[in-house]
Parts: structure tokens; C-alpha cells; sequence
């Protein structure tokens, strides 16, 4: 399950382009290139992976850690110091021993089974999902269907997978509700909560329920979100792996 928090909006700044050149020298492009890739900056300056490198070389001898390591933090740890130490700098951690949320196959089947979802498909294992959205990508049906077919251990259970629901408010509702299907009912059955102690005052962008069967393994492709996400394991493993963005180009 992914709860993404929109917190304080970060400004990056952009290089001003370059003055238009009236000079009509066969080189002025290639001036203009090299002046431009001078001018393209990564400004960031929050936690980065390779000062954290750095520093840990120092300490031990110039070894390089290529397995760095997370802070560990408990559950009740207050949310200006969560906020101030992780949130600000977009230093990742990982919370362990949070027990508020668990969820079976059951209690998923028992509160939204017969709700429909946008499920993924992808056309062999060696694909990544998170492709586009294709009409030939998306199928539509019954959370008891995704999970009957997921559970059975079949080929073609392995082909699909659950993640974020696209949902346009109507008129009525006037905004869009961050819980989706089926994390809507869980909410509404009390299995999973409306928010996360260490959160604080962030405001909640979407909570998303994500799930897969894969015997050998599958990825969701590298990519980056717009909001603080907050994973949470309810079975099985995942893997990530992180790049700050003092490592773009």
C-alpha cells in the first residue's frame, strides 16, 4: 500500500536561455550548445546518496559502500522531527514496527470484491509494468476476479497488476477523493487508517493499494513521484532502489 503526502512545495530553479546571436559564424551553434549545456545547473542540495558516499569512505578507510545504509525509525517518532530530519532534506528511511494496518486476501474479497477496478496486463514476464495506459494494457474487472486469478498461481495471474486508480469527481463531489477503490472500503471497514502518525500536518495526495503475483520477480520501471510517498508492506518483499536527484544529468 502507497500513501503519497503533499508536502511543501519545492521550487526548482531554471537556467535563463541564452541571447539569440546575430552572428553569422559556421560556429555559432556549437557556441551556443556549449553555452547552453554551461547554463543547465542540478541546483539541489537536500540529502544526496554520493556525500553520504563520501563521508562513509572517510570514515572507514575510502572502502565504497555501494549498499548504503537507512536510518530505522519507530513509528512514534514526534511529526516536526520526522518532518525536519527526513521530509525536508528528502532523506529516505524506513519505519519499522508499525502494526496498525493489516490486511488479508479475505478482508480485501469482504470489503470491495465486487468493485471494479482498472487492472494492468502486460503481454509477456520479461515486460515492466507501468507502461502506458493502452486500451490493449487496461482491462476492467471485479476485485474477487483479480484475486481469484492472482491467487491460483497461474501464468496469466502473473501478467496483471493492481495500482492507481484513475478517477475523474463528479460535479457533485467537486474534488477528487484520495482514497480509491479498493482502498476506499478498506477505509470504510476500518482496515487500514485515514492517516499515519508520524505524517503530522501533511496533507494526503493518495493512498493506493499495489499488487502483483510474479514467481521470479517483476519491476515497475525506473521513474519519479511529485509527493512523499510512504510504502507500506502488508505481504510479501519489495526492493527499491534510489537515486537522489543530484545524480541527474
Amino acid at each position: 500500500m502507497e500513501m503519497e503526502s503533499a508536502g511543501p512545495e519545492r521550487k526548482r530553479k531554471r537556467p535563463h536561455s541564452p541571447v539569440a546571436s546575430n552572428d553569422s559564424n559556421d560556429d555559432g551553434g556549437e557556441d551556443s550548445l556549449r553555452d547552453n549545456q554551461e547554463l543547465i545547473r542540478n541546483e539541489y542540495s537536500g540529502f544526496s546518496w554520493q556525500r553520504q558516499s563520501t563521508d562513509s569512505s572517510q570514515n572507514d578507510g575510502g572502502s565504497n559502500n555501494l549498499h548504503r545504509k537507512l536510518d530505522v525509525v519507530q513509528p512514534t517518532i514526534h511529526p516536526k522531527k520526522f518532518f525536519d530530519r527526513y521530509i525536508a532534506l528528502r532523506k529516505p528511511c524506513v519505519i519499522r514496527g508499525y502494526t496498525d494496518v493489516s490486511v488479508r486476501m479475505e478482508d480485501l474479497v469482504a470489503a470491495a470484491g465486487n468493485e471494479t477496478v482498472q487492472v494492468e496486463k502486460r503481454f509477456s514476464s520479461e515486460e515492466c509494468f507501468g507502461q502506458n495506459r493502452t486500451t490493449a494494457r487496461q482491462i476492467l474487472m471485479t476485485v474477487r476476479e483479480f484475486v481469484e486469478k492472482i491467487s491460483a498461481g497461474q501464468k496469466d495471474g502473473e501478467m496483471l497488476y493492481l495500482s492507481t486508480q484513475q478517477y475523474e469527481p463528479t460535479e457533485h463531489e467537486g474534488y477528487s477523493n484520495p482514497f480509491q477503490t479498493p482502498c476506499r472500503q478498506l477505509l470504510a471497514t476500518k482496515k487500514i487508517p485515514d492517516s499515519l502518525p508520524w505524517a503530522g500536518n501533511l496533507c494526503l495526495e493518495s493512498c493506493n493499494l499495489w499488487m502483483g503475483l510474479s514467481k521470479d520477480g517483476s519491476s515497475s520501471g525506473l521513474h519519479h513521484d511529485y509527493h512523499d510517498n510512504f510504502y507500506i508492506l502488508l505481504q510479501g518483499r519489495k526492493q527499491f532502489r534510489l537515486y537522489s536527484p543530484d545524480t541527474a544529468p
